[in-house]
């Protein structure tokens, strides 16, 4: 039986692994790693945005679900920056930054969000979550995925409202209450907000979080 928790753990690991890669890349293989690492991350995040996030909105809260999506698009800046600045002196520095922002992002997500999640939800959902999640992801990675309809909460629209589940899903999570002021169109919470300083998301000179 799949569980939602190791699906998202395994592509943590092979995002790591290709930034690593990255690192030790050469001019000449930068470009193609880079179109690599966005096909992979957007893969990924898109599940959690679609199907993840918007039962972390309804049991965990706002703030939580609005930071999770802002880390997405500052990892979706960090990205293009890396396109920008391939070959160039500071290309090193800017990988190091995106990895950093993303393994704050990871250990979030592995070790508070989805442990925090199962737990509010009863056995049966998470399972069906967790099912749902691997049939979205295999058809991804075989390249047939078309976004799913998706049967959960995200479908129907939750207890509060078809408007944010369609944010999450595109990746924006903008806010039309004003509490917050997107990044690109981000929903992104005060608490995320003071710890990016660059458009990676470095945190006080480093580490933005990644993929919670």
């Amino acid at each position: 039986m799949a569980d939602l928790a190791t699906i998202l753990k395994q592509d943590h690991r092979k995002l790591d692994s290709m930034l690593d890669e990255l690192a030790d890349a050469g001019d000449s293989e930068q470009e193609e790693l880079i179109d690599e690492i966005e096909q992979a991350f957007e893969r990924h995040a898109r599940l959690e945005e679609q199907y993840v996030y918007p039962h972390v909105d309804e049991d965990l809260g706002d703030e939580e679900f609005e930071e999770a999506n802002a880390e997405h698009e500052l990892a979706r800046q960090g990205i293009e920056q890396l396109r920008a600045m391939a070959g160039k002196p500071g290309f090193g520095a800017l990988v190091d930054m995106l990895k950093a922002g993303i393994e704050h992002h990871v250990h979030e997500e592995e070790r508070e969000i989805l442990p925090q999640l199962k737990r509010s939800m009863d056995r049966d959902e998470w399972r069906e979550l967790s099912d749902e999640v691997a049939e979205r992801h295999e058809a991804a990675e075989n390249g047939d995925d078309d976004g799913g309809s998706g049967s959960g909460r995200r479908a129907t629209g939750g207890r509060k409202g078809s408007t944010r589940r369609a944010s999450s899903s595109s990746g924006t999570g903008s806010r039309s209450n004003g509490r917050t002021n997107g990044t690109n169109g981000s929903g992104r919470s005060s608490r995320t907000a003071s710890r990016s300083t660059t458009g990676t998301g470095s945190r006080s000179g480093g580490g933005r979080r990644s993929s919670r």
